[in-house]
């Protein structure tokens, strides 16, 4: 996972501090993303401080936004520019459950100059916050 970066939002709604079987979802969801060299955490205002306590791995980036209502763009931007890397892998902090496989089948359909690459369940539904997108895009 050379190329891409992996950036995970965490959405005001879910609790990254939920316990699944003794381990926080978030750390679940770390474990599963740690094949990225490159992971930026963004978090909302004041959640930077308890995110530290699990987020162990001193090589993952955390930002918090200054503003008090959250914004998926705002949140978006704001990790991007935190990104050193074009591309980046988008997913959500309340997707523990995202497999390893999903990550290297949308790279095996990356190409030059592409901007996003969502996962598609059918023909009808995508998941937006599980795909590779371009800081172009």
């Amino acid at each position: 996972m050379r190329k891409v970066a992996c950036l995970i939002l965490i959405l005001p709604n879910a609790n990254p501090f939920l316990k699944l079987r003794g381990k926080e979802i978030l750390v679940w969801l770390l474990e599963k993303v740690s094949l990225f060299k490159e992971i930026v955490l963004v978090c909302g205002k004041g959640m930077k401080k308890d995110l530290k306590k699990i987020v162990r791995n001193k090589k993952i980036k955390i930002v918090e936004l200054e503003r008090k209502r959250f914004s998926l763009i705002y949140a978006i931007k704001k990790g991007m520019k935190s990104l050193k890397k074009k591309y980046f892998f988008l997913v959500a902090s309340n997707m523990p459950f995202v497999l390893e496989k999903t990550f290297r089948e949308l790279m095996v359909r990356m190409e030059k100059n592409v901007s996003c690459i969502c996962y598609f369940w059918s023909l009808k539904d995508f998941e937006s916050l599980c795909a590779i997108y371009s800081k172009n895009f």
